[in-house]
């Protein structure tokens, strides 16, 4: 939540004195998602700090674009391991390199 301030000073009619008016706007800051908590070695952190500060950014933003970025590839590779598991483990099948390459024509 941000809050801004707008003063107003004015003087009250035939009394001298003045009187400040305060107008007080209060801009609500709503971001979808989750909050993490993410532990990282003191160069990583010094590294981030200091690209915040060239840039002008918050860390987060560094911290979610480096997720976005590597999110998917890491999902991949883990499938890819698991489905190893599942062929070692006799519960994916196979299909032997030289059936494919007759059945794409691209034997001899």
């Amino acid at each position: 939540m941000a809050f801004t301030l707008g003063w107003l000073v004015g003087c009250l009619s035939g009394c001298g004195e003045p009187l400040i008016l305060a107008r007080i706007t209060c801009k609500h800051v709503y971001m979808s998602g989750s909050v993490i908590s993410l532990r990282i070695d003191d160069e990583q952190k010094r590294r981030l700090d200091e690209l915040s500060r060239r840039t002008g950014r918050p860390c987060s933003f560094y911290l979610r674009e480096a997720l976005s970025a590597h999110l998917a590839d890491l999902e991949y590779v883990y499938r890819l391991e698991e489905e190893a598991a599942q062929v070692r483990r006799g519960e994916l099948g196979t299909v032997p390199l030289s059936q494919l390459e007759r059945e794409c024509g691209l034997g001899d």
